[in-house]
């Protein structure tokens, strides 16, 4: 014979969730997908690309990066060039990969003349793609 409270008997039963390892799995999950994520970064120079309704991103494996600052530097794959080491750096790019796309990010103050010799020596040295980055207005 059972002599115990019914009662008793449902407390003890008692659905109980436990909030403690259900946060630690949270945490858990926060902290892998933190670490694994990738982050997209545009190389570390200040420039203010100039504003276009059409703008639209987009970006291959096998894309390079000119930057023209405001004060007339030009940086070639994160390395800072004159004009004739420009030349000489797309030309052994080109003959690396071919169908390279040359993507021109040009500061909004940088004179019209420095872009297009810029663009001059890119076809000048085997490039046929040109893209000029621009930001969303």
């Amino acid at each position: 014979m059972n002599f115990r409270n019914p009662e008793s008997i449902r407390k003890k039963d008692e659905l109980k969730i436990e909030l403690t390892p259900l946060i630690d799995v949270v945490f858990l999950l926060l902290i892998f997908f933190t670490i694994t994520t990738t982050f997209v970064t545009t190389p570390g120079f200040r420039v203010k690309l100039p504003k276009a309704a059409s703008s639209t991103a987009q970006s291959q494996k096998n894309d390079a990066t000119v930057v023209i600052t405001k004060d007339r530097k030009i940086i070639f794959e994160n390395k800072e060039v004159d004009l004739k080491q420009f030349g000489q750096e797309v030309s052994n790019l080109v003959s690396k990969v071919p169908d390279t796309l040359l993507i021109v990010q040009a500061d909004q103050e940088v004179h019209h003349g420095l872009v297009v010799e810029v663009m001059d020596i890119a076809k000048q040295g085997g490039i046929k793609r040109l893209a000029i980055a621009t930001r969303a207005p």
